[in-house]
């Protein structure tokens, strides 16, 4: 082979390497806490910012494994995702709907997120908490959210602010023109609570405080959390928000 012959094939060797090399992750943001109780972890994409999802993550969670899921899917999609670490990792404390709302609105500002260009998801406990927090948004909120993913988590009545909530304490119909989304699996333990039963009659509920139903997934095969354990599920869910400007059945 002659240095010329060489020299080119060892231009397209590193050539070739470095198309196959993956692009450079963007680094996942650490928003502090007020009062240094803690962070909240956020991570955008490369190039033009569209979208937010903005998630709540389940008992005993962390935000920054729950941004890790969301992660996996937002490639090419340009949405960013903030996570709020909403447990303070002690027992029981878990913010009230109010104190996470203020936390969400607090990060959303530094972070510059658009009134109604968010999507706001919430998991297991997470999801329990989301109707709640969705009247505040759509009330006395700034309308950061158009769209809410209830994720294996359905609105009991047992829990106060829920009960609150139907009892008209945000307002008659609180939830009016607010968009929805509820996931489930068929194989959740608890199915009265968090599966299937339980988001088929949150989703009832919903439609009666004025609200808009977008989707109801239901996955036969998966179980607790059928959003991120069937990633067509996530697919479904990413292509109605970024895509959808009107109620679909």
């Amino acid at each position: 082979m002659t240095l010329a012959a060489t020299r080119f094939a060892r231009l397209l060797f590193v050539a070739l390497v470095c198309l196959a090399a993956p692009a450079r992750a963007q680094p996942v943001l650490e928003v502090p806490v007020p009062g240094g109780r803690g962070v909240h972890y956020a991570w955008q994409p490369p190039g033009k910012l569209e979208r937010w999802i903005v998630s709540l993550h389940g008992t005993g969670g962390s935000a920054k494994a729950d941004l890790g899921l969301w992660q996996r899917r937002l490639a090419g999609r340009h949405t960013g995702v903030l996570s709020i670490q909403w447990w303070r990792k002690d027992g029981d404390a878990y913010l009230a709907p109010p104190e996470i709302y203020r936390e969400i609105d607090t990060a959303a500002k530094l972070l510059g997120i658009v009134p109604g260009r968010a999507m706001l998801h919430g998991f297991s406990r997470g999801s329990s908490n989301l109707y709640a927090l969705a009247a505040i948004d759509a009330g006395r909120g700034r309308k950061l959210f158009s769209l809410y993913v209830a994720n294996s988590g359905g609105a009991s009545m047992d829990y106060p602010p829920n009960r609150a909530l139907a009892e008209g304490k945000s307002g008659a119909r609180a939830l009016a023109g607010t968009r929805w989304i509820t996931v489930c699996g068929e194989r959740d333990p608890k199915l009265e609570r968090d599966g299937c039963p339980a988001m088929r009659r949150t989703a009832l509920w919903l439609k009666e405080q004025g609200a808009q139903l977008l989707a109801a997934i239901e996955d036969p095969q998966s179980g607790h959390g059928a959003l991120h354990l069937n990633p067509r599920n996530a697919d479904r869910v990413l292509e109605l928000f970024l895509t959808s400007r009107g109620e679909v059945q």
